[in-house]
């Protein structure tokens, strides 16, 4: 949906700062995702996964989201879960996807801090968790290991199970063709 995102995690490949998305071609409207959405529903399509960067981040998430819900669509939203709250959870609540396959880059806001640069991660991203098991909405928890939270891994395994979240971890990064 967007190549935006709030946070700079090192393994990424698709994260852009804004000044710099109209170099790779630049965002597509509400109105262009909803006519490839319409078009994908009349050639069949039912599943739509719906990711980033932070898919919450594009200017017209919510009409997007709410529209796509609207279409019948069953919706996997592929996430880093830091910003599951307020008008946001309330769509969720409203329209609930299939599933949220949610980013998980370590067990504490240090870790976070060395994997995506950005301070109280671990702590923004649990919220954000909480938020969902609160709305009864099924969590995945995806993470991909590197040197930064290698150490962590036990703990992100022990954090889903206490939360009763499925847990998928995956390695092998190459770099990304943007370098």
């Amino acid at each position: 949906l967007t190549c935006r995102c709030n946070f700079q995690c090192r393994m990424c490949y698709v994260h852009l700062q804004p000044d710099r998305i109209s170099e790779y071609g630049g965002e597509l409207s509400a109105k262009e995702w909803l006519r490839i959405a319409k078009e994908a529903k009349e050639a069949g399509t039912v599943w739509l996964c719906i990711t980033g960067g932070e898919p919450l981040l594009h200017p017209e998430f919510e009409t997007i989201y709410r529209e796509l819900s609207q279409m019948g669509f069953f919706i996997t939203l592929q996430t880093n879960a830091s910003l599951i709250k307020g008008k946001t959870a309330r769509l969720l609540e409203q329209y609930p996807p299939r599933v949220v396959k949610a980013s998980l880059y370590g067990a504490s806001d240090e870790t976070y801090e060395k994997v995506c640069k950005v301070k109280e991660g671990f702590r923004q991203v649990h919220e954000g968790l909480q938020t969902l098991k609160n709305l009864k909405i099924p969590v995945q928890l995806v993470s991909t290991v590197i040197r930064q939270n290698m150490e962590d891994v036990e703990k992100m395994a022990f954090y889903a199970y206490l939360n009763g979240f499925s847990w998928m971890a995956t390695g092998g990064v190459k770099a990304s063709a943007r370098g």
